[in-house]
C-alpha cells in the first residue's frame, strides 16, 4: 500500500473496548498481561487462535472479574528470564523476574503481583533488557 493509503481493519472492537498493547509473537513465549489493579498472568501463546483481519479477538480476562482485577493496562510477549517493572500513579515501582508470575489460563482472572494502595492503579509496565545485555560478565 502506498503511504497515503488507509491500511486494513485489524480487529473489530465492541462498544467501549480499546486496544490496550500490541506485541510482535514468539511461538516460544507467553502472553503476560498486567491489570490496573495490579494483577498479572502469563499465558503461553499456543492457547491462543490465530485471528484473521478484522476478527472478534479471543477473551484474554474473565469479564466477571473485571470489578476486581480493573482492566488490562499492559501486555507483553516475554519468556523465561524476562524482567518487567510496573509503576503506579502513585509511583510505587516494582521490578520483578516473569518466572515470578503464575502461569494461568487464557480467560482466567490473574493473581495479584502488586499491592495497590486504595485509589492507586498501574499505569506502566516495561519489559526490561536481560542483564547480561546490560552489564556484559568480565
Amino acid at each position: 500500500m502506498g503511504r497515503a493509503a488507509g491500511g486494513v481493519m485489524a480487529i473489530r472492537l465492541s462498544g467501549g473496548d480499546q486496544v490496550a498493547a500490541m506485541d510482535l509473537a514468539d511461538p516460544t513465549g507467553a502472553l503476560l498481561v498486567v491489570t490496573s489493579k495490579g494483577y498479572a498472568k502469563r499465558t503461553p501463546l499456543s492457547e491462543y487462535t490465530t485471528q484473521g483481519r478484522h476478527g472478534g479477538g479471543v477473551v484474554t480476562l474473565s469479564k466477571k472479574s473485571l470489578d476486581v482485577t480493573g482492566f488490562i493496562t499492559d501486555a507483553h510477549v516475554v519468556n523465561n528470564g524476562d524482567e518487567i517493572t510496573l509503576i503506579s500513579a502513585d509511583g510505587m515501582a516494582l521490578r520483578t523476574e516473569v518466572n515470578q508470575i503464575p502461569a494461568m489460563g487464557r480467560s482466567t482472572r490473574g493473581a495479584t503481583v502488586m499491592r495497590m494502595k486504595k485509589g492507586d492503579t498501574v499505569v506502566s509496565v516495561a519489559l526490561l533488557a536481560p542483564r547480561e545485555k546490560i552489564r556484559p560478565k568480565a
